[in-house]
């Protein structure tokens, strides 16, 4: 199982080359693959602010991509909003802050090339 970070998502969905081949190799035999809602809203702010371009309505983009790349999402709970609560000395963005969450009450391994969320300890990260 894997949880996937908001850019690994889009990297993994658009053919990005800053995915290397180990990592889609990986990806392609991972059964269980996933992401949190909390970056389909991450990605609903870089289209607000331009920052992003989709071929397809966003709920379409989502749907297929998902479909098509075997992710299911994981919907924000109690559990992970009591986590979120307790994470000590964290960084300031919350939808990192909401996928380490996530990671850690599902007990899924992050793939996430964000340097904040790799060096926190609390969070399961597969090593770059």
């Amino acid at each position: 199982m894997i949880l996937l970070d908001t850019h690994v998502y889009l990297w993994l969905v658009n053919g990005d080359l800053k995915l290397k081949q180990n990592y889609l190799d990986f990806l392609e035999n991972e059964q269980k693959k996933f992401i949190s809602v909390i970056s389909i809203w991450e990605i609903s702010l870089l289209l607000k602010r331009e920052r992003l371009k989709l071929n397809q309505a966003l709920e379409e983009w989502i749907r297929n991509s998902t479909i098509a790349f075997k992710i299911d999402v994981i919907n924000l709970d109690p559990d992970i909003i009591y986590v979120y609560h307790m994470l000590n000395n964290f960084h300031g963005d919350p939808a990192d802050k909401f996928i380490a969450s996530t990671s850690i009450n599902r007990k899924i391994p992050l793939l996430t090339f964000d340097r904040k969320l790799i060096d926190y300890s609390g969070v399961e990260t597969l090593p770059l």
